[in-house]
């Protein structure tokens, strides 16, 4: 049986970020506070936007592309991708402890703007991916519309360029002329205070320009309980890649502010990201992303238990 993986192919830039709270889920005593929260909560959140699209089913958390193709019935047992919800909030308690620490949590970006109604269970927001391809995510679970002008890149340069609040930080910062407004945020993996006053406005913004970009728009709310309740933000822009299902290979980067090059490319003298002379990183290699805490379901109950589970699945939903 293949190994799944998370990540397969050409992958875009992305934001890696996460926001620092004393939590009974998770030690923040990490280096990479984004790459060490999303190891330890992914399996939290899963569960939690499982529950909220109803792919939960006789104590098992279904994967979002298992979910849509068994509704569709064009998926077999050995294909399906699902967890046992106990094994997920044993590890915490219970449901009901998870959804106290969450939903009062000052570092959580996916709370709703409105009071919190019945079962709902919006978990681990501390944390999250933005793509640079706005058309894109890593998380099958999220539903994309179509973007004309996908380019997150561009549509910060654009709405910096209108902001007085970017003109003045850039002119404090001595950021330089040619360099790209995008890459003036993610030179340092803490925000310093200044700087993520205007990230929250900026990506607030981009947020209501795009009002249906759930990750654009948990980041932006991340973003502005940073400020509102002065926590600090851990950010770590991701450069372009490509998985071949074993290995994951980023590109080369700008070692100030994350630039990246093809491998067939060459960077000119200075950054077109940043605008100085600053060196560029090496490339990197590393095993590729399982779908933790998705398994195979027929190797935890059966073949047969796995196709009754999957009609009933389908049955409900029709």
């Amino acid at each position: 049986m293949k190994r799944s993986v998370a990540i397969l192919g050409p992958t875009p830039a992305f934001i890696r970020w996460a926001i620092e709270h004393p939590c009974e889920l998770r030690d923040i005593e990490v280096e990479n506070l984004a790459d060490g929260t999303f190891r330890q909560l992914r399996a939290v959140r899963e569960l939690s936007v499982g529950i909220e699209q109803e792919r939960v089913i006789d104590g098992f958390c279904l994967a979002a592309d298992t979910a849509k193709a068994a509704r569709a019935n064009t998926i077999a047992a050995s294909e399906v991708l699902a967890f046992p919800v106990d094994e997920v909030v044993d590890l915490f308690g219970d449901a009901a402890s998870i959804s106290a620490l969450c939903h009062r949590c000052p570092a959580n970006g996916a709370l709703p703007k409105t009071p919190i109604s019945g079962d709902q269970t919006h978990w681990a927001g501390c944390f999250g991916w933005l793509v640079t391809d706005l058309n894109y995510s890593f998380d099958p679970a999220v539903e994309m519309d179509s973007i004309k002008h996908s380019s997150l890149i561009e549509r910060v340069n654009q709405i910096c360029k209108r902001t007085t609040l970017f003109r003045v930080t850039a002119s404090s910062r001595n950021v330089p002329t040619k360099a790209q407004p995008f890459y003036t945020f993610w030179q340092s993996q803490w925000v310093d205070s200044d700087l993520l006053k205007l990230l929250a406005e900026v990506f607030g913004e981009a947020a209501g320009e795009l009002d249906k970009h759930c990750e654009l728009g948990r980041f932006a709310a991340a973003c502005q309980r940073a400020v509102e309740h002065q926590l600090r933000l851990f950010v770590e822009l991701v450069p372009r890649g490509v998985s071949d299902g074993v290995h994951w290979r980023r590109n080369a980067a700008c070692s100030r502010c994350g630039y990246d090059v093809m491998p067939t490319e060459e960077r000119v003298h200075l950054c077109p990201g940043c605008g100085t002379d600053a060196p560029m990183g090496h490339f990197r290699k590393s095993r590729v992303l399982g779908r933790r805490p998705f398994l195979h379901l027929e190797k935890i109950i059966s073949t047969a238990a796995t196709e009754d589970l999957l009609t009933r699945y389908r049955n409900g939903h029709k």
